[in-house]
């Protein structure tokens, strides 16, 4: 169902690669980049990890579009996927989040 596709997405965003034992390719820790400067570029490269990464990762979707905004004020980054669950028959969806010093969240 897709609130488990959530929170699915959400533990691979906050998962760091060798973090779990049994499967140490799992995850894309996009914590690492809060430590960086909030910038475009940086939000480029968060854009290229998730999209070179998330369908590997959650076989489930298929991704259609990412897009990251930052938002230097605030210090943290805006995403949106635009995601497909064919097994659902669910297309289309759009999942918005934030990503920050605080964590990654679904809003």
């Amino acid at each position: 169902d897709i609130p488990s596709i959530k929170n699915s997405i959400a533990n691979i965003f906050l998962t760091s690669p060798g973090q779990k034992i049994l499967n140490p390719t799992f995850g894309i820790d996009l914590r690492r980049y809060l430590f960086d400067s909030v910038s475009e570029f940086t939000a480029f490269q968060i854009k290229t990890d998730i999209t070179n990464n998330l369908t590997d990762q959650e076989p489930r979707i298929q991704l259609e579009r990412t897009t990251v905004i930052p938002d230097r004020e605030n210090q943290e980054y805006y995403i949106t996927l635009q995601i497909n669950v064919p097994a659902l028959n669910a297309y289309g969806l759009s999942l918005q989040s934030l990503l920050n010093s605080n964590g990654y969240y679904v809003i």
